[in-house]
């Protein structure tokens, strides 16, 4: 069933014993995989990049389950170990699966989190009771040591407006919450969020409109990087940091940069092809390296302050003119092309 593109519910029985390398590898949009008692073995990338699944379940039969089997299977939250697995299948069975929050282990075998390369390298909570993810109103939610999250966003509307609480309380957007999704189209984000996480909207491709509120102090990185039709961004006045790659490859014309924000991280704006204009605000110490590269069209950047600006790599220091920073059209191209891999800092 490789590559199965349209395939979105298995049930393998427990007459099947064995499912073999590649069998479901690449059928993307599986959302339902039950595997019945008595499957014994699955082998090496069985069911990698089937990024559909949200909760799955490894039954007591289970023994051994083969490299990459579950590779990069991105949409699990939440994985249940049955009591037969061996542990050489939680070192390199579930790899790159970066947003498996829970899982229910009712196996003999320690798993601890973070550790690097395991099962549990991404997990908020290892325990053996029932799944406690919450689904309202196609919004799941987690709580953990007190913290709740949305950590996945299933509903099928194109113009999302984010709930305000969980259960009258504030909440934390988690990681990759909203990453991949093909529907959305715009962005709602309530005054209660103090920061976007990295990756948590990135590559929504027919993302058109976001709008950043005050309260958010942080874009992390990659925060909205591959939102390529993402032509309309406000970024709120509470703003201090923009991530690593935050908007790269996105498609607005230009950027509104609040006064407030400190640092733009390198590569943050990379590729943003249709770019044109962009001011860099008076409160700006500091822009990574290729924040702007590769943005063609750059042709207008605005200093509010345009002395003190140095460029700075591992071969030294190039201290800039204020003539130049002045010069709006010159600073587009060295911010866009002349200076690939250096950092801006104002002293």
């Amino acid at each position: 069933f490789q590559s199965c593109k349209s395939l979105i519910s298995v049930t393998i029985p427990g007459s099947v014993t064995h499912i073999g390398e590649y069998a479901f590898e690449g059928c993307k949009n599986i959302n339902s995989l039950l595997l019945c008692e008595g499957i014994k073995t699955i082998d090496m990338y069985a069911f990698s990049y089937c990024r559909g699944i949200v909760e799955l379940l490894i039954p007591n039969s289970m023994v051994s389950i083969g490299k990459y089997a579950f590779l990069e299977c991105d949409g699990i939250l939440s994985l249940t170990l049955g009591e037969g697995i061996d542990s050489d299948s939680l070192t390199y069975g579930f790899v790159s699966c970066h947003r498996m929050i829970e899982i229910i282990n009712k196996s003999s075998h320690v798993i601890e989190k973070g550790t690097a390369g395991g099962v549990g390298a991404y997990a908020l909570e290892i325990h053996n009771g029932e799944s406690k993810i919450v689904n309202k109103d196609g919004y799941l939610f987690y709580t953990c040591d007190g913290v709740n999250y949305l950590v996945r966003y299933l509903g099928s509307d194109a113009d999302i407006e984010l709930p305000t609480d969980y259960n009258g309380e504030n909440y934390k957007i988690y990681y990759y919450a909203f990453a991949d999704n093909d529907t959305i189209t715009s962005i709602k984000i309530p005054d209660t969020i103090t920061e976007i996480p990295s990756y948590s909207f990135q590559y929504i491709l027919n993302l058109e409109t976001v709008v950043i509120p005050d309260s958010v102090t942080v874009i992390g990185d990659m925060a909205f990087a591959g939102c390529r039709n993402l032509s309309s961004l406000t970024i709120g006045n509470g703003v201090k940091s923009i991530g690593d790659y935050a908007f790269m490859y996105c498609g607005f014309t230009d950027v509104v940069i609040p006064n407030g924000v400190v640092e733009i991280g390198s590569y943050a704006f990379h590729f943003c092809k249709e770019l044109m204009s962009v001011n860099i605000p008076s409160s700006v110490t500091f822009i990574g390296a290729s924040a702007f590269f590769d943005c063609a069209k750059l042709n207008d950047v605005e200093f509010e302050i345009t002395s003190g600006w140095r460029l700075i790599n591992n071969y030294g220091v190039v201290e800039l003119l204020s003539t130049d920073v002045e010069d709006n059209e010159l600073i587009a191209r060295y911010l866009s092309s002349a200076y690939e891999g250096r950092n801006w800092q104002r002293s």
